[in-house]
């Protein structure tokens, strides 16, 4: 499902507007080497656009060949297995969400970003209708996997995205209908 959809204009002043530099923590393989706060904003930017105005050349350096991403939220919608990936490879990854209309996307908070390539955000979509907010959140793992722009933001790719939203807001947005179940019965 896309999530998100900013103007080309909105991400480079979010990307701007961010300051440089590289964060101030250790990795968990007590390393001192941590992914660039500037990286990580060029991730997060990047990931965005793939959501909003889906570019395959963009999806395929961002994204590390193992990718894997979950979400119970889409696969409730898919009618899918909760527990199962939404998609297992970058390539099924810019087949599936390449394949997708963009939505109306704003992040609200950046909440994170880890020395060792975690970054968190919370978001609100409008998708359909545009009836109800749909507020989620996002983990996305990245990788160094080089050391240069040649693969990914300088050297770093997305290897994982975990993102879980309100369901029941997106479907009604898109013209779905759910019925709440009965309370409980109290004896």
């Amino acid at each position: 499902m896309r999530f998100s959809t900013i103007a080309p204009v909105a991400l480079a002043a979010l990307a701007s507007a961010a300051p440089t530099g590289t964060l101030n923590a250790r990795s968990y393989d007590g390393g001192d080497k941590c992914i660039p706060y500037d990286v990580a904003i060029g991730i997060e930017t990047a990931w965005i656009s793939t959501l909003t105005n889906f570019d395959l050349a963009t999806a395929q350096n961002l994204l590390y060949p193992g990718l894997v991403d979950n979400s119970a939220s889409i696969q409730l919608l898919a009618g899918g297995d909760l527990n199962a990936p939404i998609f297992t490879s970058a390539q099924a990854y810019e087949g599936g969400q390449g394949s997708l209309p963009p939505i109306g996307f704003t992040v609200l908070d950046l909440a994170s970003i880890t020395c060792d390539g975690v970054i968190s955000l919370r978001w609100v979509a409008d998708v359909g209708t545009k009836a109800l907010p749909v507020h989620g959140i996002t983990i996305l793992k990245s990788i160094q996997v080089g050391t240069d722009e040649a693969v990914g933001p300088n050297g770093w790719q997305l290897k994982e995205i975990n993102t879980e939203f309100n369901s029941a807001a997106w479907l009604a947005d898109i013209g779905g209908s759910y019925t709440l179940p009965p309370p409980p019965t109290t004896s």
